[in-house]
């Protein structure tokens, strides 16, 4: 998948020929149920792949490192409250090390979605309210 990634044209054709293969590579699981709005939504954000070369450093990041083990990091010295929203289908990263972070971090609150994949397709309200009231939390640190 690196060479694939390090690659302009054959990201383009799944774009244009395989959109539906491009939206799981996004992290958008194959079985998803979507409206018109959540497909328009994947699809602009696909388009925001191209031009990919300025972009392939910080997707290669994404794809291949920040997705490493959490185990490596000091999660426990975090100390600032955290906010994880993650959906239990996410294709990409798996929910149970989100699960595992949210208990290393101290005080941090994990919202669990039920659908959405990676991008969350679908839960922009339960997300926006879930923001607005985390935001809205005194800080007690």
């Amino acid at each position: 998948m690196g060479r694939l990634l390090n690659r302009q044209l054959p990201i383009w054709a799944i774009t244009v020929f395989a959109p539906t293969t491009m939206a799981f590579m996004a992290g958008v699981p194959r079985k998803l149920p979507m409206t018109t709005d959540d497909r328009r939504y994947v699809s602009e954000f696909i388009k925001g792949f191209l031009p990919l070369t300025p972009k392939l450093a910080g997707v290669t990041f994404d794809a291949f490192l920040s997705n490493a083990d959490v185990n490596s990091y000091d999660l426990e010295a975090i100390s600032v409250p955290t906010l994880l929203v993650h959906a239990k289908d996410d294709p990409l990263i798996s929910y149970e090390s989100v699960e595992r972070a949210a208990r290393r971090i101290p005080d941090a609150r994990l919202v669990s979605l039920e659908s959405g994949g990676h991008l969350m397709v679908g839960q922009t309200n339960k997300v926006r309210e879930e923001l607005a009231t985390f935001f809205a939390e005194p800080i007690t640190h």
